[in-house]
């Protein structure tokens, strides 16, 4: 059920959520939802709509009691994008992992699958880097994000990437999402 404008920051303040995570949750910037809040603004309808669904998703998993952060895998396994094809690979069979995310300092910049390095099978260079064969980066959310949003985000990519207070936290795979709807049932 879509809210009002008027009640964000109401909202917001019951979920004890801040307004750069609401702004994260929506894609929007903080400073809209602050200008929001103190009525000095109007967002587009897009925005407000997002902000708005964003607001309810956050209730809805209020309302299961799990979010993606709790189903995460904390300490993510990560390889940087001028890191050696040979070196990733031994990352992943060594932790028994399908994918790594390829992280540039503190920012996602890319991807690496099993499925990447298998649709390169043939011109696959262990000594090349991993820039030249990762794929896009995986999707990153809220760690407050509602398990369903990842279960939609897992239909379309390998992995999902969890944040809290924009630094990656975690990790979510179709294995993890299984297992917690197995554990559930």
């Amino acid at each position: 059920m879509l809210r009002d404008l008027k009640d964000v920051r109401k909202i917001r303040k019951n979920l004890s959520i801040t307004q750069m995570e609401l702004a994260k949750m929506a894609d929007v910037s903080q400073s809209l939802i602050a200008k929001i809040e103190c009525g000095s603004a109007m967002p587009s309808y897009d925005k407000g709509k997002a902000i708005l669904e964003a607001l309810d998703t956050m209730i809805r998993n209020r309302g299961s009691g799990l979010c993606a952060g709790d189903i995460h895998t904390a300490g993510v396994i990560s390889i940087g994008p001028e890191d050696r094809v040979g070196a990733a690979l031994k990352l992943m069979k060594d932790n028994a992992v399908s994918q790594l995310p390829v992280i540039n300092g503190e920012i996602v910049v890319g991807g690496l699958t099993e499925r990447c390095l298998l649709n390169r099978f043939d011109e696959l260079d262990r000594d090349g880097c991993v820039r030249d064969i990762m794929e896009e980066p995986f999707p990153i959310i809220p760690a407050i994000s509602s398990i369903e949003l990842v279960r939609e985000l897992l239909l379309y990519y390998p992995s999902v990437l969890t944040t809290v207070d924009g630094n990656v936290t975690g990790i979510i795979t179709k294995a993890d999402i299984l297992e917690e709807i197995l554990d559930q049932r």
